[in-house]
């Protein structure tokens, strides 16, 4: 069953993280149109999406992005919003209300300051979102410390490693996974334990990214098997109900996560979903003990 659309809005950033494939590795690219998103949302409905993550790039820097979280929700999508913070402030009052999850990134931390405020005026509850590197992995006990200053929930992600930057260490996922025990702090075990075992392997894979997620692109396509990976655009144009249930898009379900260039691989975009595969893996149950905790932490009050 699909459960997840990753909807990029646009490739643009205005900023420039050194861990993120974004916009380095993206290509130009027209946006869409709320009339196409609105067509968008009709289909993944049919199609048995429950969760819509409008991604980017930075989506704050869509122009309509407002329009489009208000028809998700009216279509009954739980909607999420990973943002950089910097415009959060300026937009914060017209998405009241129509994000279930915004996610602020803790990379740049007077940004994020900033942003914090803006949602504590606007009684928005928010999550912070930092990927462990090697290089400020040894900050993260002060990461915890804010979350608990602010009371604000962070999530611990840990950096893809196949865009040339280095895996992380294995002494660090210890340290993440002792942060992981601390209040208001949340990361996924199940993608802890697939990076520290090298990521997904072709021979038995994990991933599902051409199944258990639809990845939609800013110019109206679906993007096959994955957005990182793309080897396939089909346009939308005669819907994206038709489009996902091609013979195209079969053929990369057949092969999702058995691809060479899959080797390795530990994008959560995809993997999250893919976890629920297998109720006899040990991702799976770690999995479930993640939601279990992040349960606990987004229930605790933030204002």
């Amino acid at each position: 069953m699909t459960l997840v659309c990753n909807y990029y809005l646009t490739y643009e950033c205005n900023m420039a993280c050194s861990f993120c494939s974004i916009p380095k590795h993206a290509p130009e690219s027209k946006v869409q149109t709320i009339k196409q998103i609105e067509s968008n949302l009709r289909d993944l409905k049919r199609l048995g999406v429950k969760v819509i993550d409008f991604t980017g790039g930075e989506p704050l820097l869509y122009p309509e992005l407002s329009d489009a979280l208000q028809a998700a929700k009216q279509h009954g999508f739980i909607t999420t919003v990973t943002t950089n913070g910097l415009l959060y402030p300026k937009l914060a009052h017209a998405l009241k209300g129509k994000v279930d999850m915004m996610r602020i990134s803790l990379h740049f931390l007077p940004v994020a300051k900033k942003a914090l405020a803006a949602a504590k005026t606007e009684r928005q509850k928010v999550m912070l979102h930092f990927v462990a590197t090697n290089q400020n992995v040894p900050l993260l006990p002060r990461i915890s410390g804010l979350a608990a200053e602010t009371r604000t929930p962070v999530r611990l992600a840990v950096c893809f490693s196949y865009f040339g930057n280095p895996a992380l260490g294995e002494e660090h996922f210890g340290l993440i996974s002792r942060e992981w025990l601390k209040p208001f702090v949340y990361a996924d075990l199940a993608q802890l334990e697939l990076s520290k075992k090298g990521g997904n392997q072709i021979e038995m894979p994990v991933c599902r990214a051409a199944s258990n997620a639809i990845t939609i692109s800013p110019d109206n396509c679906l993007l096959l098997p994955c957005y990182h990976k793309c080897r396939e655009k089909i346009s939308l144009s005669k819907g994206l109900f038709n489009a996902f249930n091609s013979k195209k898009a079969a053929r990369f379900r057949q092969m999702e996560g058995k691809f060479p260039f899959c080797q390795g691989c530990n994008v959560y975009c995809y993997m999250r979903s893919s976890f629920h595969k297998n109720p006899f893996s040990k991702l799976f149950w770690l999995r479930l003990a993640s939601i279990a905790k992040f349960g606990i932490e987004w229930s605790r009050p933030q204002f």
